[in-house]
């Protein structure tokens, strides 16, 4: 069997609506596979920060349509000056 790299422990995902200060949820993603699932609310938009140690890798700003149904997003995250495990 291969041995695959795993992203290293620490790694925060952390979502918070621009328009509420302070409010924020924290998720971790999978250390094998990088993947990670959050449900957010339709009408709102939202700021997804990527720490390592406190620190702030990749963010992004996602705006979720009001009349949105359930669906499943796919995105590449530059993991730039983050070193993987073995």
């Amino acid at each position: 069997m291969e041995d695959k790299k795993k992203l290293p422990g620490g790694i925060f995902i952390t979502v918070s609506d621009v328009n509420l200060d302070g409010d924020y949820q924290e998720f971790k993603p999978n250390k094998r596979t990088g993947s990670y699932i959050f449900t957010l609310t339709p009408c709102r938009e939202y700021l997804v920060q990527y720490t390592l140690k406190d620190v702030v890798f990749n963010e992004y700003q996602l705006k979720i349509p009001c009349h949105s149904g359930y669906q499943e997003i796919q995105k590449v995250i530059n993991l730039k000056g983050v070193k993987l495990d073995k």
